[in-house]
């Protein structure tokens, strides 16, 4: 699955404010997150 740059970009910003701490974090949120 492909995403555009501005839906990674705006994923990863908001994983960020909800306290992630890494790249797993940022996945597991990102998994969550999209449809």
């Amino acid at each position: 699955m492909e995403h555009q740059l501005k839906n990674v970009l705006v994923i990863g910003f908001c994983a960020v404010i909800v306290c992630a701490e890494g790249w797993d974090d940022i996945a597991l949120y990102s998994r969550n997150k999209l449809p």
